[in-house]
């Protein structure tokens, strides 16, 4: 809001990144004793459905229209999608790294 975004930019950001970060955390968590590389994170076939259909859900929610008025959303402009995708991949590396730490000093 310091950055004079609208009020509706602002909340679609907030939402979509939530809701990304939530749906790659499921793969970062779903092994704590092994990291992402160590396994395949895509063997679970009815995961990769509910992420997909969750990610399916957040893009429709940002650009459909009649969900912008439902959710009060705006559509995004690609350079936020790609800050949202950033913000998401941090967390899930930063989970990857715990994990890492973790493991070695378990050794």
């Amino acid at each position: 809001l310091n950055l004079g975004l609208p009020i509706r930019k602002v909340r679609t950001m907030m939402f979509l990144s939530l809701a990304f970060d939530s749906l790659l955390f499921v793969f970062a968590t779903r092994n704590l004793k092994k990291n992402l590389w160590e396994y395949n994170p895509f063997s679970n076939m009815f995961l990769n459905l509910s992420v997909f259909i969750g990610f399916l859900f957040i893009i429709l929610v940002a650009y459909l229209p009649f969900l912008n008025q439902i959710f009060t959303t705006v559509p995004l402009e690609l350079n936020w999608l790609l800050i949202i995708l950033v913000v998401g991949l941090t967390d899930l590396i930063g989970i990857e790294l715990v994990k890492l730490k973790f493991k070695k000093c378990a050794k």
